[in-house]
């Protein structure tokens, strides 16, 4: 890159970068609609020129800067030294680092610079090999998997509520990694001294918040996450980077999206995270809901894409791709079992325990739905004991598989956020027929 010092006298200045790695545009200077107040007789301006085509940048700096000591420099994909701000010794934030050049700048720039990073470079048709394709398999899966987890082990092992909202995200983590499409929050009855019974509620409310946080797509958490006590340490979470959390310049032909609008008399208008709204011909669908929308190829190029509403199972069924999951609720052990989603029941259930034979004399048939459930501290023989509806006298009756996913554990117990860990990544290999 070369560095040229030149004067440049004007009152506006234009500063845009593209950059060239990623293919994001971002807009690094003001436009004509946001001005900047230059006092004490600062007449020099900075400009960022980025030619493209020919990948050769210029840039112009303000006058006497040839020992890079201007405090108002800005280099390629930075912000202007606006936000650059020295403090006094009263605490108070006035000027920056030099006293002669103090920069004004109206809350246009922040709209300007955060339309950017989303809508930029999408309001005209644009090329389609700025999209990064995400490939999908054609082989589809047809059944499910799901883990039931029992809401007592957070009272357990995690006493606050930074600790709590981290073990969940890594739950999810798990979760997502293995692709599990279902889990099942129920209350084992297996509360300790210090506990109170009454605190299932509390406690299913906060891990069903953080676990449909995790699963809904960073774009859409703005129209769908209302605010919430239990997602003020929602920092600590690390991104799922699920399948269906695109990118605005990733492409797949399935996305998440949320209807914002309607669109005439003839559909819906889909925001799917593409910065560009989606145009469905679909009218019925309620405004603010979720839904799966399936482009074509076209829709690369388009600068008003248009799609179709599909069901969210559908990239499962005819990719095998998992496609986020969902959250269900139960108030015992027996409830876990006895219901499951669309009216139908599990084939195959398993269950966990250290007491259990061990994992690799495990075989899974041809199953539709597998189910996987998990104790808490006390085990899923407590569980079971405490039940009031089962009258199986040992869990090994209750279940299908009774498996152990470490035989040669160390420690006296294993966490349930641990096992989840340990069981799906000894299961999962035996569940590819």
């Amino acid at each position: 890159m070369d560095v040229v010092h030149e004067q440049y006298g004007e009152n506006q200045w234009n500063a845009r970068c593209v950059e060239e790695d990623s293919g994001m545009r971002y807009l690094v200077g003001l436009d004509e609609e946001c001005n900047i107040t230059v006092v004490d007789e600062m007449k020099y301006f900075l400009i960022i020129t980025v030619i493209e085509m020919g990948k050769r940048s210029r840039y112009h700096a303000t006058v006497g800067d040839e020992d890079e000591k201007n405090p108002n420099k800005v280099a390629l994909g930075e912000r202007p030294n606006v936000f650059k701000h020295d403090r006094s010794s009263d605490g108070e934030t006035s000027r920056h680092a030099d006293p002669h050049s103090t920069f004004e700048a109206s809350s246009k720039y922040f709209k300007s610079a955060k339309k950017s990073m989303f809508s930029e470079g999408f309001n005209e048709p644009y090329n389609s090999d700025f999209y990064e394709p995400m490939k999908l398999s054609e082989e589809g899966r047809s059944h499910t998997v799901s883990v039931a987890i029992p809401t007592s082990f957070l009272a357990e092992v995690c006493p606050k509520k930074e600790i709590r909202t981290y073990v969940m995200g890594q739950l999810a983590r798990s979760i997502s990694i293995f692709g599990v499409d279902e889990i099942v929050l129920y209350n084992d009855h297996c509360w300790n001294e210090s506990s109170n019974a009454n605190q299932h509620n509390e406690f299913l409310e906060m891990m069903s918040t953080i676990l449909q946080y995790q699963e809904c797509p960073q774009y859409l958490r703005k129209h769908l996450v209302p605010k919430s006590v239990h997602l003020t340490s929602a920092g600590l979470l690390n991104p799922l980077a699920a399948p269906h959390h695109l990118k605005a310049n990733q492409w797949c032909k399935y996305r998440e999206g949320v209807v914002t609008d309607r669109n005439g008399k003839s559909g819906s208008l889909v925001d799917a995270g593409l910065g560009r709204l989606v145009a469905v011909p679909d009218k019925a669908v309620e405004i603010g809901m979720r839904v799966t929308v399936k482009l074509p190829d076209v829709s690369r190029v388009m600068g008003s894409p248009v799609g179709e509403l599909v069901s969210p199972h559908e990239p499962r069924l005819k990719h095998g791709v998992t496609w986020g999951y969902t959250v269900r609720h139960a108030d015992s052990l027996a409830q876990v079992l006895s219901e499951c989603e669309n009216n139908e029941s599990y084939d195959y259930v398993i269950g966990t325990s250290d007491r259990g034979t061990p994992v690799q004399d495990l075989y899974v048939p041809k199953f539709k739905k597998l189910l996987v459930v998990f104790g808490g501290v006390a085990g899923l023989e407590e569980a079971l004991s405490r039940d009031a509806v089962l009258t199986e006298s040992s869990p090994e009756n209750l279940f299908d598989a009774y498996i152990n996913a470490c035989p040669q554990q160390q420690t006296r117990t294993i966490r349930t956020d641990e096992a989840v860990l340990l069981v799906l990544a000894t299961v999962t290999p035996k569940l590819t027929r």
